[in-house]
């Protein structure tokens, strides 16, 4: 019907780059029954790129509540961080650590709440950052040394 052509119509002008014809086409969609967790997802994607970032962050926002998922936890986290609400933006990277998005999200949870002003809740995050670093590390010289002292048992 009209709202998924409407919808598919939006998510194909995103893909080119054309955000304010996804904007309109997306909303219209969704003004006339489709509304989803990918609508609400995309036309934040779009606001986003207009650089509406208060908008951006409510409609992932409205997206996370229908179902979360990591991407849509950064759309929220990346979105806040950039309309000014840190702590806004720590709380959805850590949501996104949380379910699995690992250092990447948690490093962006460190800088959100620097911005914040909130250090200690920093200060967690990027040590836990540096210890899977200093772990991934360990593990890989653990790994090159159990293949070269299986290669000079082999001999």
């Amino acid at each position: 019907g009209e709202p998924t052509f409407r919808y598919n119509v939006g998510v194909a002008a995103l893909a080119r780059g054309d955000d304010a014809s996804a904007k309109s086409n997306i909303t219209i969609s969704m003004n006339i029954g489709r509304k989803t967790a990918d609508a609400f997802h995309n036309l934040g994607v779009a606001n986003y790129r207009l650089g509406e970032f208060g908008l951006a962050a409510a409609l992932a926002g409205a997206s996370v509540a229908f179902r979360p998922s990591l991407e849509k936890y950064a759309l929220r986290g990346y979105a806040n961080l950039r309309a000014g609400n840190a702590a806004s933006a720590g709380t959805a990277f850590d949501a996104a650590s949380a379910g699995g998005a690992g250092d990447e999200a948690m490093y962006n949870a460190a800088v959100s709440w620097i911005s914040a002003g909130r250090y200690v809740e920093a200060r967690a995050r990027l040590s836990r950052v540096m210890t899977n670093a200093a772990l991934a590390s360990l593990s890989r010289a653990a790994d090159e040394f159990a293949a070269s002292a299986m290669g000079a048992g082999a001999k």
